[in-house]
């Protein structure tokens, strides 16, 4: 199963990493690797809310919270 995770660098999110496995790692990812990861998310949808609104926004901050605004999202 095909899981999402959002890089960061200096606390703000930067990349969606695709991962079938496990999490991310330097390991994995090489230099390209951030400071941290979140995840997993369930689709790339509520990874780009964290990326396009995460930082900073107490109503995403969660993956949860990132898969429910996607969803509403979809919705519309």
């Amino acid at each position: 199963m095909t899981k999402y995770y959002v890089g960061f660098n200096k606390g703000k999110p930067v990349e969606t990493f695709i991962s079938n496995e496990s999490t991310p790692t330097r390991e994995t990812h090489g230099k390209k690797y951030p400071d941290g990861v979140v995840g997993p998310f369930r689709t790339r949808a509520g990874a780009q809310v964290m990326i396009d609104g995460g930082y900073g926004n107490p109503h995403t901050q969660t993956v949860a919270q990132c898969e429910r605004i996607a969803a509403k999202n979809k919705k519309r």
